[in-house]
């Protein structure tokens, strides 16, 4: 956010016993507009983990080439409680919501295709309420 230029960045915080499910971050812009940004990460499914754990010798894994059905879900299901968090805090100052995703692809899908098909995922779930930007973090094995 502070590269965008945005001010006064502060972490929200919610009291209570139940707190409200709100957005991490809220800034400003230079007019005094309010930016909310809402950060999600993605990781290595278990499996995934268990075999960079202990990987056997000669184990033959098949590489997917795009995103699987079980990382597409979980893209949908985090980017849509993402998108509740944002749209909690009502303000007419609001100017912008963003969904900040951090994605880890598994070593099996660390593909260009999976990039494009992520990059592709999220054009097709903004809208005119909320922005999604992502950074793939181990973007060095595609």
């Amino acid at each position: 956010m502070k590269q965008q230029g945005y001010i006064d960045i502060a972490f929200l915080k919610t009291g209570g016993k139940k707190p409200k499910k709100v957005p991490d971050l809220l800034a400003k812009d230079s007019e005094g507009h309010i930016i909310l940004l809402e950060a999600k990460r993605i990781r290595d499914s278990d499996d995934e983990i268990k075999y960079l754990v202990s990987p056997r010798l000669l184990d033959m894994r098949d590489v997917c080439h795009g995103l699987t059905d079980e990382m597409l879900a979980k893209l949908r299901s985090t980017v849509e409680r993402a998108r509740k968090q944002l749209l909690a805090l009502e303000d007419e100052n609001v100017r912008c919501r963003i969904v900040y995703l951090s994605i880890r692809i598994g070593s099996l899908n660390a593909t260009h295709k999976t990039r494009d098909e992520i990059i592709q995922f999220r054009e097709e779930m903004m809208d005119d309420q909320i922005e999604i930007v992502h950074l793939i973090e181990n973007e060095f094995l595609l």
